[in-house]
């Protein structure tokens, strides 16, 4: 929520895992297993609302030296189906829309794993390994996503490198969103010639990598921009970066609309001094 407040222009606001108020939530999973493999087993919550009983947000807590449970992964406002826990992973299955789907009745869905790596709990799908998801600049333009290369990827091709999107939705009729909420990536494609940019026509226009789980994921720069890093971190990786209000202007190029002036192709968000979300410009469609 406080990374589309910040990339809305708006105020973010933090939000508590737990809510004060208890008719704001139910606990829908509550479930223990050793899941780091140190003999100590962790405890998997999963909070519940709304009439349909899915999964708002959920966590992992692990217990401290003495005991004490402390939070060690979270993904908020996940619209989950189900949490289950799989030998040493948590299974996570998450409604997928297409594109005519009411909000009742989503057509598909997928499945992301959740195990403890490299000292953390991280997303281990089967697309979009934590290696694949770089971020790659050159001369500034976006060469890489991942395993996409930007100027020429289709939405067929974004689905075959990420999987099943969370959702796909078309805001006008040159251009359709395709959101993996469970990778914390979100990608407009975008077509100004008459083509369906939901369809092969589309190319991709912009794309944002948001919050916690983005973070997860692990994507990153060449340079090594992620969520969660620092905004002086950021500063001393881009020298030429400039800061307005939330925004930390990374890579800007001179635009080619209009009467020129700059393109920004990466900006970082910040709340709290620290990047909380990323626009990339790709401009593939011909805008």
């Amino acid at each position: 929520m406080a990374v589309e407040a910040a990339l809305e222009g708006g105020d973010p606001a933090e939000v508590p895992f737990f809510s004060d108020n208890s008719i704001d939530f139910q606990v829908g999973v509550l479930e223990c297993a050793d899941l780091s493999g140190d003999g100590v087993a962790e405890m998997v919550v999963g909070l519940s609302a709304g009439a349909s009983a899915r999964i708002a947000q959920w966590a992992i807590f692990t217990p401290d030296s003495e005991g004490r449970w402390t939070l060690a992964f979270a993904q908020e406002m996940a619209l989950t189906s189900s949490i289950e826990i799989e030998g040493d992973s948590v299974v996570v299955r998450n409604p997928a829309y297409g594109l005519e789907d009411p909000l009742c009745c989503p057509s598909g869905s997928k499945t992301t794993r959740v195990a403890f790596r490299d000292g953390g709990f991280r997303i281990v799908s089967a697309t979009a390994s934590p290696p694949e998801r770089l971020i790659s600049i050159e001369e500034g333009r976006i060469t890489r996503i991942g395993l996409l290369r930007p100027l020429e990827a289709t939405p067929s091709q974004a689905i075959a490198a990420f999987g099943t999107p969370t959702s796909v939705v078309d805001s006008s009729s040159s251009v359709c969103h395709f959101d993996w909420d469970d990778l914390g990536l979100s990608i407009v494609f975008a077509n100004f010639g008459r083509g369906n940019a939901c369809g092969e026509q589309g190319r991709i226009a912009s794309f944002d990598l948001l919050g916690s789980a983005a973070e997860q994921a692990g994507w990153h720069t060449a340079e090594g921009a992620r969520v969660g890093l620092a905004a002086a971190d950021l500063e001393r990786l881009y020298p030429g970066a400039a800061r307005s209000g939330m925004e930390l202007k990374l890579v800007e190029v001179p635009s080619p609309i209009g009467e020129g002036g700059l393109l920004q192709v990466a900006t970082a968000y910040l709340v709290d001094g620290k990047a909380i979300g990323y626009r990339f410009y790709v401009g593939a469609a011909g805008e």
